[in-house]
């Protein structure tokens, strides 16, 4: 099916579990757990193919470095979510949580922005597969020359080059890229 078509139909469905489970009223427990199975069916599906999608950006040698990189990102996304919802939501003098529907938008919002970078960025791979060609591994990298038409402007940073393409910082070690 490929990886791009998976995310792009499992990010616009877990818009709608999302908004159902933090705007969800009280239900027995059966219930809720069946909606939280199915969100994390989606939201498996939609981290296992981005995750596929951004570790096909380098080669096989600086593949460990990106992937730690990545890591932290993630992990400091994931705590800068959770500051931000502590902010969020709150409880009242019954004990209820308010405002948690809010945290759902912001969810929301993000997949979308999530969606539209994943769609713009790995469109390519997967419509044009000879635009990349196979780094000996499972991933693939761009041809240097073709990368830069991609990418636009280029400003050296040692080993790594980083390009510029509109607001997106891209890292590519040169070091991997063979014809």
């Amino acid at each position: 099916v490929g990886k791009l078509k998976v995310f792009l139909w499992c990010v616009p469905l877990s818009f709608i579990m999302v908004i159902l489970i933090t705007n969800m009223p009280s239900l027995p427990f059966s219930i809720v757990l069946s909606f939280f199975a199915i969100w994390f069916a989606l939201a498996t599906g939609r981290a296992v193919t981005s995750q596929t999608m951004v570790s096909s950006v380098t080669g096989s040698a600086g593949r460990g470095s990106f992937m730690s990189l990545n890591s932290s990102v993630q992990h400091l996304g994931t705590g800068a979510a959770a500051l931000i919802s502590g902010y969020i939501v709150k409880t009242n003098a019954n004990r209820q949580l308010v405002h948690y529907e809010w945290v759902g938008y912001l969810s929301v919002a993000v997949l979308f922005i999530a969606l539209l970078l994943g769609y713009y960025l790995f469109r390519k791979t997967d419509a044009h597969p000879k635009t990349a060609y196979n780094t000996g591994t499972r991933g693939i990298a761009y041809e240097p020359a073709q990368t830069r038409a991609i990418a636009g402007t280029q400003n050296s940073a040692g080993p790594f080059h980083l390009w510029r393409k509109q607001y997106l910082l891209i890292f590519v070690d040169h070091s991997e890229l063979k014809l």
